[in-house]
């Protein structure tokens, strides 16, 4: 089940403008760092006589898919820190002022970047939420250096860019993608977001993916089980593995399906065991479905899924 909460509206909202105005990428980019002795002659005579009597901070060598594509340089001139952008036959492709050396560039206000995992459905995925000042673009970089992602605005769109965004990978089943090749796609470590906002200023943020995902909470009522209506209560046992998991916050969605309704109650404490559902939300003879979120500190979270349905009433 995939309850329909303020995320995944704002998703399904995003998905449908980014599908007019915006372009979105899964780019096999990747970025290694070199000393000026590895690269080609013409690279190298042309990034000494940029830099002049400058500083060189550090030379990146990019291919995609095993063949050498550019190379960027960071350097610092009189005190002000340029990007430029060299062709492997040393020609100057782009040169960008990144303001004064030093200083600190924005960050985003926000950045979200875990696991979803579903013990029920068998499945998992990988889901981002961004918050910042209207952006332009924006690029998604793996530990390894390696933009995974990039966003861009297009047309009228560049006027305004984007605030938040919100998006979900696919989920395929562990028969289709084991969880552990997930996995390998998406290492731990620091993954680094970097873009411009509409008004041409930079910004960078960071966050810390990890592979610490909280077992499956053990659910009642069971599956499929008769309850009072007016004395309904969803509960879970405490989650407490893997070994050394520290839980933040348990969720609890109720959603019966036609015509929808969803009670979407998040942020419980990591103490919490139940959640009594409100009289006045459920209806007599009624299928619901259900789901407890357990959720760890780094953001990862698992998800089970129950079932019940609400006893007739008596006259």
């Amino acid at each position: 089940m995939r309850a329909v909460t303020w995320r995944s509206v704002m998703m399904m909202s995003v998905v449908m403008v980014l599908g007019v105005l915006c372009s979105v990428a899964w780019s096999q980019s990747n970025e290694t760092k070199v000393g000026i002795d590895k690269v080609p002659a013409p690279v190298k005579n042309a990034i000494l006589e940029t830099v002049g009597t400058g500083r060189l901070v550090d030379i990146g060598q990019f291919t995609e898919n095993g063949k050498i594509v550019h190379y960027e340089i960071e350097m610092i001139v009189d005190g002000q820190e340029y990007d430029v952008l060299f062709a492997p036959d040393g020609k100057v492709l782009d040169k960008t002022h990144e303001g004064a050396a030093g200083a600190q560039k924005a960050q985003l206000e926000e950045v979200e970047f875990f696991i979803e995992y579903n013990a029920s459905d068998k499945d998992a995925g990988v889901q981002v939420f961004l918050d910042g000042a209207g952006w332009d673009w924006i690029e998604i970089y793996n530990p390894a250096g390696a933009m995974i992602y990039r966003f861009n605005t297009d047309n009228a769109a560049k006027n305004i860019g984007i605030t938040e965004l919100f998006f979900e990978s696919s989920e395929p089943s562990f028969d289709v993608l084991p969880f552990a090749e997930l996995l390998k796609m998406y290492p731990e470590g620091e993954y680094e977001f970097v873009g411009q906002t509409v008004k041409g200023e930079k910004f960078e943020s960071k966050t810390r993916f990890t592979h610490m995902v909280p077992a499956a909470p053990l659910v009642s009522p069971a599956a499929h089980s008769v309850v009072d209506p007016q004395q309904a209560v969803i509960s879970w046992q405490p989650v407490t593995e893997p070994r050394g998991i520290k839980i933040a916050s348990y969720q609890v969605i109720v959603e019966r399906e036609d015509p929808l309704r969803v009670l979407d109650v998040k942020n419980l404490a990591p103490t919490a065991t139940q959640l009594h559902i409100p009289a006045d939300f459920l209806e007599y003879d009624t299928p619901y479905t259900f789901e407890v979120l357990a959720r760890e500190e780094s953001g990862n979270q698992t998800i089970t899924v129950g079932f019940f349905r609400t006893a007739v009433k008596r006259e």
